[in-house]
């Protein structure tokens, strides 16, 4: 029995110690956050952080807006599309593309 807790106790010392440092550190980080949050929370209620934030989702919504748009595109003219890129070894690259967003498209509905 005393050579398991030999074995045992210095691994169990050590665990406790570390989880000890652990919970001090953590104490410490929401100590400085504190202050941190509070100057987020300021800058929330600004109306130039409001606005920034606006245009950054309009900017966002437009992107989305414009890969729908032109996954759209490229399901309603799946058959000129691939008739183009058969005709023209320059545009053969776009094969793959045209056939994964059709599949992804007909997977959806």
């Amino acid at each position: 029995m005393r050579k398991i807790y030999l074995r045992l106790l210095p691994s169990a010392i050590l665990s406790y110690l570390l989880a000890y440092i652990d919970r001090i550190n953590a104490s410490f980080a929401a100590l400085t956050m504190r202050g941190d949050l509070d100057m987020i929370e300021g800058l929330k209620k600004s109306k130039r952080f409001s606005a920034l934030t606006d245009a950054l989702g309009a900017r966002i919504d437009g992107v989305v807006r414009t890969g729908a748009a032109f996954q759209n595109f490229v399901v309603r003219n799946e058959q000129q599309l691939r008739q183009m890129a058969d005709n023209s070894p320059g545009m053969r690259w776009m094969l793959p593309y045209i056939e994964d967003i059709v599949k992804r498209n007909s997977s959806t509905k």
